[in-house]
């Protein structure tokens, strides 16, 4: 027996049996209304046109319809099936790559917080190696001479950390100005406070540590860059 098919085989299957006498183009009308929406079979009996078997009996041709009409059923769960177990696997490698990013990204994150200590630990240490060298009172008073200039004639107040009590009488006798020591250490540097001109100067290595530490990433150095 011959078949003809029209529409999407992934559609519901919609069979359309002529009458004696008539075959396949019986149904040409309901082709064109259906055919987007179904997946249309109509089987051409024998006998008729366009079959090139001869009619034996009706029993004989609704079984070998029943038997297509199965085949067909087998067919298309055999396709559901593969579709489900495809996106099934498809699910699962998508859930794998997701958790090997994830732990890739974490793992990356570790060792990026690892080299951003190790990075402010040397940094330190150098600032430290910087506050003993014989350039170090010489920037000092470079950064007072700098804060005196901006105070003008107005008071000011310059600020030391303890840890550099030892160089307080040889910066103030070279600036010629009373300095005093902090009580809140800040690893280095000096601060200013002019109170007439309400304003604050930070040169400490505390201020600026922080500073580079809090913009500091690995996507390009400092994040206002």
């Amino acid at each position: 027996m011959e078949y003809k098919e029209y529409g999407s085989k992934n559609n519901d299957i919609i069979i359309l049996l002529h009458g004696g006498g008539l075959s396949w183009w019986n149904y040409i009308d309901e082709i064109s209304l259906l055919e987007n929406e179904f997946h249309i079979v109509i089987p051409i009996l024998d006998g008729h046109s366009g079959s090139d078997t001869n009619f034996t009996s009706i029993e004989s041709n609704a079984l070998e319809i029943i038997n297509f009409i199965n085949k067909k059923e087998k067919e298309k769960s055999a396709e559901l099936r593969l579709k489900l177990e495809t996106e099934n696997a498809k699910r699962e490698i998508n859930k794998a790559l997701s958790a090997e990013q994830l732990h890739i990204k974490r793992k990356l994150s570790k060792k990026q917080q690892e080299l951003r200590e190790k990075i402010f630990i040397d940094l330190q240490a150098k600032l430290e190696i910087f506050r003993k060298s014989s350039d170090y009172p010489k920037w000092l008073e470079e950064k007072i001479k700098e804060a005196q200039n901006i105070a003008d004639s107005d008071e000011i107040q310059i600020y030391l950390s303890k840890i550099d009590e030892n160089l307080k009488e040889s910066i103030e006798a070279e600036t010629g100005i009373s300095i005093q020591l902090s009580e809140e250490p800040f690893m280095g540097g000096m601060r200013a406070v002019i109170p007439a001109k309400n304003i604050l100067i930070d040169q400490t290595f505390l201020t600026m540590f922080e500073s580079e530490k809090e913009e500091f990433n690995f996507d390009g150095g400092l994040l206002n860059e």
